[in-house]
């Protein structure tokens, strides 16, 4: 009897026992007891993207350290403010002082909110079903995600879904087979609910959200909010950017730290007395190192076509000034933060920087932020056309795409096009003057190669040297070491021999380079009065 028991229990009891005790294990997994989110919530905010981003300039502000990143946060009670309007469009009447969004005779959806934890964001809805007037059966659906960013798209990964307590994302494809019985879809209901948010993609588990789409709905300003998704993009791409969730915040962090450049920009105010490109013209000129020019002519020989001038940028910078000076400084203001750019400088270093400060001012006009854009460019010239090829741009130790390029530029109201911007124009004011051949940059300067005229013949030069090196005598408290030298130069001249005349003209340079500027000056002056009135500025400047 007992043997036939034993049996019995093993192969039948048993079996009952555990196909009983199995949906009353689920049934306690999935019971969470929960208060609504919404129900008596006098805490919900609305979300303002302009708030949030004056919020976080000052505390950037407030902080004065520059090593500080950027970070502008919202919090549950915004973002869940945003949810309880979207739970609205299903049910008009729902508000605080109800516990569901959808009730019927067997079941309340109380709603669905998110919670920020660290690094974890965690979608929440609440579900009762109702088993007798007394007890209600309580559960949730708890999706957890994990953020990545790629500079548009910010990606929700699951982690892990919850049914209540029960952990069933091991083991969806059987809850949803189990699910789909009982008439529900699973699957279809947490795809309609992520939906709702983004694009979700249920066999990767993937929560897609376009950071343009929402900017586009939250900037009523089109060329703002491009500047910003392209900007969000490159700061992701420079490893600039990252979404930090922590304890009922989400935060959207800036390291503005790594853009700063505290370099002092140059002040092109210094220029503000030439207002024509006449006389920033006059000012290149005359800024020609005429002594360099005038050994380049005398040693030049009959197979030279051109002769080279070398201007520095301290040379380019008033002629762009007069270009620039009506559309800098330009500035906007970013929820009462205001954004300068300043005047636009260059600088040569075997390429040619189109370098513009950027200084971010708090609402009591104090710096607290600056930085500078550097664009590379290159300047072609072809045909008496002259073109600006932008190549990159950097900020700090980050390098930026052509899509920042063109927004920087665009925003600037500089006219591009295909990332280059048309300055025939304005060179026109040189090549008008000069016959210029090609345009390159070598060391610090820009290299002009101006086309040369028929040699004039030696004995016409020495009348014209010996004149200019007359003058130079007469100066005033002139060092003997430069009336040897240029003796020294007169008397290699008449020996025809290029090397000689090279080598009186090095030595030269080397002692006029020592000079006071008040010495140099007047010696250049001199240079340039004579043969701007001789033959020797024909073989110059045509």
């Amino acid at each position: 009897m007992f043997f036939l028991m034993k049996i019995l229990f093993k192969y039948i009891l048993l079996p009952i026992l555990i196909s009983l005790i199995i949906p009353v294990i689920f049934l306690i997994a999935m019971y969470q007891p929960m208060d609504p989110y919404y129900k008596d919530n006098d805490q919900l905010e609305t979300l303002v993207f302009q708030e949030v981003i004056s919020g976080g300039f000052e505390i950037y502000a407030q902080a004065n350290e520059s090593e500080m990143p950027l970070s502008f946060s919202i919090n549950e009670n915004q973002v869940n403010q945003y949810m309880f309007d979207l739970l609205k469009t299903t049910n008009a009447s729902f508000d605080t002082s109800r516990t569901y969004v959808i009730e019927e005779t067997q079941f309340g959806y109380a709603g669905s909110w998110f919670l920020f934890d660290d690094d974890s964001i965690e979608l929440v809805s609440k579900l009762d079903i109702f088993v007798i007037p007394n007890f209600n059966y309580q559960t949730s659906l708890r999706i957890l995600f994990d953020i990545d960013f790629d500079g548009d798209i910010m990606t929700l990964q699951i982690k892990n879904i919850y049914i209540g307590n029960l952990p069933i994302l091991w083991m969806l494809d059987v809850a949803v087979f189990g699910l789909n019985l009982a008439g529900i879809d699973l699957v279809e209901e947490i795809s309609n609910l992520l939906n709702q948010f983004g694009t979700y993609q249920h066999e990767e588990k993937i929560l897609s959200l376009s950071i343009s789409n929402v900017l586009s709905q939250q900037i009523n300003n089109q060329e703002t909010s491009e500047f910003i998704t392209v900007l969000l993009s490159n700061l992701q791409q420079n490893e600039l950017f990252e979404i930090e969730s922590e304890a009922s915040m989400l935060s959207f962090v800036i390291h503005l730290e790594k853009l700063s450049d505290q370099t002092e920009p140059m002040d092109m105010l210094q220029f503000g007395d030439i207002q024509t490109f006449d006389q920033a013209t006059t000012q290149l000129f005359e800024s020609i190192n005429y002594v360099e020019l005038f050994q380049s002519v005398i040693t030049r020989d009959e197979n030279a076509s051109t002769y080279a001038i070398s201007l520095d940028a301290n040379d380019l910078n008033p002629m762009l000034f007069v270009a620039t000076n009506d559309l800098f400084p330009i500035s906007f203001d970013i929820s009462g933060f205001r954004v300068e750019m300043q005047h636009p400088y260059i600088e040569i270093d075997n390429k040619l920087l189109l370098n513009v400060p950027v200084r971010l001012f708090d609402e009591n006009n104090n710096i607290v932020f600056q930085t500078i854009i550097k664009l590379e460019t290159e300047l072609l010239f072809e045909n008496n056309q002259s073109v600006i090829s932008l190549n990159g741009l950097s900020i700090g130790d980050s390098d930026f795409d052509q899509d920042f390029v063109h927004q920087i530029l665009t925003l600037a109201q500089l006219p591009i096009e295909n990332n280059t911007i048309d300055i025939s124009d304005i060179m026109s004011i040189l090549t008008n003057q000069l016959p210029i051949e090609t345009i390159s940059t070598q060391d610090e300067n820009l290299v002009l190669e101006v086309e040369a005229a028929l040699l004039i013949p030696i004995e016409t030069q020495l009348d014209d040297i010996e004149m200019i090196m007359d003058a130079l005598s007469d100066i005033d408290a002139l060092p003997d070491d430069i009336q040897a030298s240029l003796d020294d130069i007169v008397a290699a001249i008449q020996t025809n021999d290029s090397a000689a005349i090279n080598d009186a003209f090095e030595d030269f340079s080397e002692i006029y380079d020592a000079l006071d500027d008040t010495m140099r000056s007047e010696i250049e002056s001199i240079i340039f009065e004579y043969i701007e009135d001789t033959t020797i500025i024909d073989s110059i400047l045509n």
